[in-house]
């Protein structure tokens, strides 16, 4: 479990700790409580104060007690060594049956910038007993602290929400010019405010820029402009996982060292050095569950200070591969760049060259400087085959050069051969264990010469022979190899082991490899042995669902529901589906010979006559095949056989609305069998959900009747999704990756 290190919950909090040494005397029984006790004592809370001059000077504290019969005076002892308190006389005072109450200081003539420490206690048999471990003193300090107000700036977050912009204000810190708050208040028209989150939201985000050397929770940043932030509480709670979501910085969970905090930073000045932008990648998280690291990715939060605007000269190369002795370079540039000049160099480069060799560039006075196309592709003819570095200098609308990018390029001469070397191989085995046998598992071995990167994905012949190209995106999409795998493969072989094969499959390995210069793919396929045997009850049961959505991407786990069918025509049917309770259910033929589950195009699931609109279960092609998925195991499927979704139309079916949802991907787990009990699932009016416009436009029929396999459904409500024995209870649990 990680732990969670907070910085800011006061900016000089002091933390006072007190230890004592005695001799070691004989154990003597102390004397018993006074029978009549009452237990009083000072309850967890929060003792380091801050607050700034124009807030309140009126602090409270809790104090309870835990015999709670009669009404009590209780005096509390308070020693201030500052003698700037407004202190009186104190009493906590109990009525018959209370067990906790508050008594209050005010702190009117503290000095802005100056940390006071105040101590609280309770004495006396009758208050306090001798044996509870329950505190009957309390320490706090107070810190008044100004902030100035800068003004109104933006704050951008591009990450796990839809993104968003909002106008907030930012202060200063009087007392440290390094640390910033930020009001989590969105400011809108006429002045008013509104939570970013939620209402139980921090009110503040706290900031500091940090310089190199500055150390936190045991980690020294190791250059400057990296920006630290305090873990920040948004008030909103996962609603599968039921825990708060948290913004936290990677310094303040202990997994994680300053290398991880580098897409922590500022990324634009102000010419007296002042942050203008800073950008933050945090790690949303759940306490006691985990989360999702958004610690490298550029921009994930951008905050843009007051007055400042937020430009972007960033350049990013990717070579390709030459072709007829042209090289392509492609150039990602930021949208403020104007126009960029490059030149080639050989070999590599160090930081020193690559700094005077740009400085060259923005001059003029570098030997031959090309400009970039208006199509951000260089296209490089070299004299000879070799290794070089290109160099490439942005410049603004004015003509100042502002950023440098470079990129190291493998260039093959027309005529010359770089071509590469690979082999690779594919075999049922049962030597990895008593469980791992060659009904479930496949070894895969692959070498050649001098890669230098190596991609594999794993198919079902079928698959890969019906849908190759978009199996080679799928490859081409995923990790690379680690350094050492390919160094095994390039000295005697990499080895990899798949398990949770399904028994009597074809398998194919779709490998891409590279040796800087050319790339190669290769296919290696076998079959295991025995055969998968799925009964209908194995497949019936709550799913958690496996989703990426053509328009959103990979989706969150949504429930899912496959029970018996109830039409003659088919053997199964989904009543829950994308985490909505359908009005009418999905119907699936499921063949037990073939392991294949059929999901029939164009089916009626959910209507709402008084809205005009009505949603179908839809393949994204018009062929009217039905979509095919493979199981995979009991309770398990996925691999369907091409795009499908959910889509609207009108309520007679003559017009086409457009999406619900389009899906590029989808498996699904079975959690557990069927039981009775109220759904989770929420029954949704289509009016409520957001229809997708799509260039993948669909043909819609005539009349009002929509085509199941050949068999016309009318629109009504299916009145059987209402009864209680089809209806299934989902915890949040069911649907947590483990």
């Amino acid at each position: 479990m990680k732990t969670i290190y907070r910085l800011f919950a006061a900016f000089s909090a002091l933390s006072l700790f007190a230890a004592a040494c005695s001799p070691v005397e004989e154990y003597k029984p102390g004397s018993e409580d006074d029978p009549n006790c009452f237990g009083v004592y000072f309850p967890a809370q929060e003792t380091a104060i801050v607050r700034s001059p124009e807030e309140s000077t009126k602090i409270s504290f809790t104090v309870a007690r835990t015999n709670t019969e009669g009404d009590l005076v209780v005096p509390v002892t308070v020693s201030d060594t500052s003698s700037i308190f407004n202190i009186k006389p104190v009493n906590a005072v109990f009525e018959d049956g209370q067990s906790e109450t508050t008594i209050s200081f005010d702190y009117a003539r503290i000095a802005v910038g100056q940390e006071y420490l105040v101590s609280l206690s309770i004495e006396g048999d009758e208050f306090v007993s001798k044996y509870s471990t329950l505190p009957s003193n309390l320490d706090f300090t107070v810190l008044v602290e100004k902030w100035n107000d800068l003004g109104v700036g933006t704050f951008t977050m591009s990450v796990f929400w839809d993104p968003f912009t909002c106008n907030v204000r930012y202060y200063q810190s009087d007392l440290n010019p390094s640390i910033y708050r930020i009001s989590m208040n969105e400011i809108l028209d006429a002045g008013a405010t509104s939570p970013i989150f939620s209402d139980e939201q921090d009110t503040y985000l706290y900031i500091k820029a940090l310089k190199k050397g500055e150390s936190l929770f045991g980690n020294v940043a190791d250059q400057d402009g990296l920006v630290y932030f305090d873990v920040y509480y948004t008030g909103v709670i996962h609603p599968n996982y039921g825990e708060e979501l948290l913004l936290v910085h990677p310094a303040s969970l202990s997994s994680f060292t300053v290398a991880d905090w580098y897409y922590n930073k500022v990324i634009q000045y102000n010419e007296d050095a002042s942050p203008a932008v800073i950008q933050l990648a945090p790690y949303i998280f759940m306490n006691g569950i985990g989360g999702w690291p958004f610690i490298d990715q550029d921009q994930a939060i951008v905050l843009v200070f007051p007055g400042c605007t937020l430009v972007d000269y960033s350049m990013e190369l990717e070579a390709g591969f030459t072709q007829d002795g042209v090289l392509p370079v492609y150039f990602d540039l930021g949208v403020d760049v104007a126009a960029v000049k490059y030149a080639v160099y050989e070999g590599t480069l160090n930081s020193a060259q690559v700094t005077r060799y740009a400085g060259q560039i923005a001059d003029g006075s570098a030997e031959g400087i090309a400009t970039l196309p208006a199509d951000g592709i260089a296209k490089l003819t070299l004299p000879e085959t070799g290794v070089y570095t290109v160099v490439a200098v942005s410049f603004d609308a004015a003509g100042e050069a502002q950023e440098t990018a470079t990129a190291t390029i493998n260039y093959v001469a027309e005529g010359d051969n770089k071509d590469v070397e690979l082999y690779s191989g594919l075999v049922a085995t049962g030597k990895y264990g008593k469980e791992d046998t060659s009904d479930n598992t496949l070894e895969y071995y692959i070498f050649g010469q001098d890669l230098v990167d190596i991609k594999i994905g794993l198919f079902e012949k079928g698959v890969l022979e019906n849908n190759y190209e978009d199996c080679v995106k799928e490859v081409l999409a995923s990790e690379s190899l680690a350094e050492e795998d390919i160094e095994a493969a390039n000295t005697s072989s990499y080895v990899a082991v798949f398990k949770d094969c399904v028994p009597g499959t074809e398998y194919s390995v779709l490998a891409w490899a590279s040796n800087g210069y050319a790339y190669a793919f290769d296919v290696a396929s076998a079959k295991t042995t025995g055969k998968l045997v799925v009964s209908l009850e194995d497949m019936t049961g709550v799913y958690s669902t496996s989703i990426t959505s053509y328009f959103n991407g990979p989706l969150e786990p949504l429930p899912m529901v496959i029970e018996p069918s109830d039409d003659e025509w088919y053997n199964l049917m989904v009543t829950t589906f994308y985490g909505i309770e359908l009005d009418a259910p999905i119907y699936i033929d499921f063949d037990q010979d073939t392991n294949r589950m059929l999901f029939y195009d164009w089916q009626l699931i959910l209507a709402d006559e008084e809205n005009d609109q009505a949603a179908l279960f839809a393949s994204a092609s018009d062929d009217g095949n039905p979509i095919m998925f493979t199981i995979t195991g009991k309770g398990k499927f996925s691999q369907p056989s091409g795009m499908f979704g959910l889509y609207v139309t009108d309520y007679n079916g003559t017009k086409g609305l457009g999406w619900l949802d389009l899906f590029t991907s989808f498996s699904a787990t079975k959690v557990r069998d069927l039981t009775s009990g109220a759904s989770a699932a929420a029954p949704a009016s289509i009016a409520s959900l957001e229809v997708k416009e799509s260039a993948k436009e669909r043909f819609f029929p005539a009349k009002p009747s929509f085509r199941c396999n050949y068999v016309t459904m009318d629109v009504v409500k299916n009145e059987a999704a209402s009864k209680n024995s089809r209806k299934v209870e989902f915890t949040p649990s069911d649907f947590i990756v483990k």
